[in-house]
């Protein structure tokens, strides 16, 4: 090592955001657990468990590496996760989206913003149907 002036292995802002992820993703991985241990110690009473629910913002940010698998077993434990993130492009850089795909039953889009996010909502929408009104014809009785 040479006497020069020490180079910082992380800028304070990549500092934070380390942080913020390790403290989100324990929060999680606690409430999850908080609610496994309730159903286990607390037999429900005609439902099979009762539900947690957490609503995460920016979830990018904390998701972690088995998010998939971790998504799965909530869901089987009966955590519910309401999931927001800005942006299409954010989960797929992270490798998020086919997560998100495969292990929700509800998807919500307030706007599509990149050419990016419009091709996907139009690929996952479908086909449609233009369904023209049939005209309606009064035949008066005759009797």
């Amino acid at each position: 090592m040479d006497s020069g002036p020490a180079q910082p292995i992380m800028t304070v802002s990549e500092v934070h955001d380390l942080v913020a992820r390790i403290i989100g993703a324990f929060a999680i991985e606690c409430f999850y657990a908080a609610s496994r241990s309730y159903n286990k110690d607390h037999p429900p009473e005609g439902a099979r468990f009762k539900h947690g629910y957490a609503f995460v913002d920016e979830f990018q940010n904390i998701a972690g590496r088995n998010f998939d698998g971790f998504m799965e077993t909530a869901r089987t434990e009966g955590l519910a996760l309401l999931l927001a993130s800005q942006s299409l492009e954010k989960l797929q850089s992270q490798n998020l989206a086919h997560a998100i795909e495969g292990s929700t039953s509800f998807r919500q889009w307030y706007s599509a913003r990149t050419p990016t996010a419009l091709k996907y909502l139009r690929d996952i929408s479908g086909d449609t149907e233009t369904l023209r009104p049939q005209k309606t014809t009064v035949k008066k009785l005759v009797v």
